[in-house]
């Protein structure tokens, strides 16, 4: 996570609840989720899928995403 004026913020007005969009956003400061470090691991093999879905925050969203990746290829 990158201190940006907008996660000071929330911090500072305890909607830490929010801070998960403004992740999202950040990108472009190289910002990235947990489920997304952690669902990028398990498809380089780094990790096992019991672990992906024992770590991730949101377990349901991430075998979602996965299974609508895999409908594309």
């Amino acid at each position: 996570m990158i201190s940006t004026d907008a996660i000071r913020s929330r911090i500072r007005d305890n909607k830490t609840n929010m801070i998960k969009s403004d992740l999202q956003t950040g990108a472009k400061y190289g910002m990235v989720t947990l489920d997304a470090c952690l669902t990028e691991h398990y498809k380089n093999g780094l990790i096992s899928y019991d672990e992906l879905i024992t770590k991730s925050q949101d377990p349901d969203t991430v075998v979602s995403k996965l299974k609508e990746e895999m409908g594309r290829r």
